[in-house]
């Protein structure tokens, strides 16, 4: 389900606009200042606004916001969920919204809950909502009803940021078509690997796959293979699996290489001491 927001004429908007009354101006507004104007005129405004007509009315309300503390402020409270913007760039406060920001925590049997970053109880993501994310996603939902429990029901309305870019899985061939099932279980979807993409895997190869879906995820996610680590059974691939799984550092820099080949292969007796 997709939140559809909607905002008054820009003749109305306009006129907010021009019969603003400019506050004093205070030498170089800090962010934080910036932070509290901005939300200062979302909340008297009443209704939902586009980007650039929020920046117009906050600049020429408060004449010591410049443009780069504006973008700075801005961003902050969007990392903050204060505020949320869809894709059209309409604005809103997801208090006045009702919406709520959070980690996406997902479980092996389907289902997850979001994890929120205001205030607040958690709350559930039931399997149908859990298909279009994934374990990680920071996301905007909003509240729809209770479950049995009493806890608040996430209806996700859209994705803020993906942390898990690459997934490891078993590469597949179902039908002639090349999919990945994903060695962790809360992922609860397989990948469809793009046509010509799978790098020359084949079935029961482990492999590393690039989502290319950007936003809420579809029936069918695509992505393409961008490393092959070889069988299952063979030495050592549960630590290659768990390294790429949990994004650990693996390989050293050309600085770090230089520095190494400084030592010597053994230890002498004079290091022992």
């Amino acid at each position: 389900m997709r939140l559809k927001i909607t905002t008054k004429n820009k003749t109305t908007q306009k006129s907010a606009l021009t019969s603003a009354k400019p506050q004093r101006a205070t030498p170089a507004a800090g962010v934080e200042a910036a932070e509290k104007a901005i939300e200062r005129e979302l909340r008297t405004a009443g209704f939902p606004m586009e980007m650039d007509d929020l920046k117009e009315y906050v600049m020429l309300s408060h004449k010591g916001i410049s443009s780069e503390v504006f973008d700075r402020a801005f961003n902050k409270l969007k990392e903050a969920g204060r505020i949320f913007t869809n894709r059209e760039d309409i604005v809103l406060l997801t208090s006045s919204a009702k919406l709520h920001t959070g980690v996406v925590q997902g479980h092996r049997d389907g289902f997850g809950f979001l994890i929120c970053e205001e205030d607040g109880p958690d709350m559930y993501i039931p399997p149908e909502e859990m298909t279009k994310v994934l374990p990680g996603d920071i996301v905007v939902a909003r509240e729809a009803g209770t479950d049995y429990r009493g806890r608040g029901l996430a209806d996700i309305v859209e994705l803020a940021d993906r942390k898990l870019k690459r997934i490891v899985g078993r590469f597949e061939l179902r039908r002639g078509v090349g999919i990945v099932v994903p060695e962790d279980a809360r992922i609860c979807k397989t990948i469809l690997i793009a046509p010509g993409r799978s790098l020359g895997a084949t079935p029961s190869q482990i492999v590393v796959v690039e989502l290319e879906d950007k936003g809420l995820l579809t029936n069918s996610p695509v992505g393409h293979v961008v490393e092959i680590l070889g069988t299952i059974d063979e030495p050592g691939m549960e630590t290659e699996i768990a390294v790429r799984k949990f994004d650990l550092p693996y390989k050293f820099s050309e600085e770090t290489k230089k520095e190494i080949k400084r030592f010597s292969d053994s230890v002498t007796i004079f290091e022992t001491e």
